[in-house]
């Protein structure tokens, strides 16, 4: 789980929005919800939300729940056996490729390499 600054929310009331859905896509990473979707959660259009959300994590939300996404990817290539397309699945993505190009493109290397330099 990613943290979040707590001392934003003395800082600025207008994030108390935000927070529900920050824990909701903690909690529900691995499903595929529209940004309206969250916006939804808290009631804002969606533009000021993905305003609000971006000024509070410092990312998009889509952004966001891919990095928990990633870290969770990460954790599951060090600790578990599991293939690339059931940690993809697992995660939150139809594609083992995808998901091998996602894991890349945050990570610098293949979900094959980091497994290899982290240990199993």
């Amino acid at each position: 789980m990613l943290n979040i600054n707590e001392q934003s929310t003395d800082k600025y009331d207008k994030f108390k929005y935000i927070l529900p859905v920050v824990e909701f896509i903690n909690d529900n990473y691995n499903r595929n919800h529209s940004v309206q979707e969250y916006a939804n959660i808290c009631n804002l259009d969606k533009y000021y939300f993905i305003k609000l959300f971006s000024e509070y994590t410092g990312v998009s939300p889509l952004l966001f729940k891919t990095r928990i996404r990633m870290e969770k990817a990460k954790e599951l290539l060090i600790n578990t056996n599991m293939t690339n397309g059931q940690i993809a699945e697992i995660v939150g993505y139809s594609s083992s490729y995808y998901f091998s190009r996602i894991f890349k493109r945050h990570t610098g290397i293949s979900p094959e390499l980091f497994r290899k330099t982290n240990g199993k």
